[in-house]
């Protein structure tokens, strides 16, 4: 999620994920925030 200039949807589908809400879903299950949220609170946005 460091790849600042890249929106999510794009760093969704080069890890794999051919959906953005099945990545978000992953991410939060995995972190316990979702990657707008992560981006939000690490100035990724």
């Amino acid at each position: 999620m460091e790849l600042k200039s890249l929106p999510t949807k794009e760093i969704a589908f080069q890890l794999g994920f051919y959906s953005q809400n099945y990545f978000s879903r992953a991410f939060k299950n995995r972190y316990s925030f979702s990657p707008a949220h992560y981006r939000e609170h690490n100035n990724y946005s």
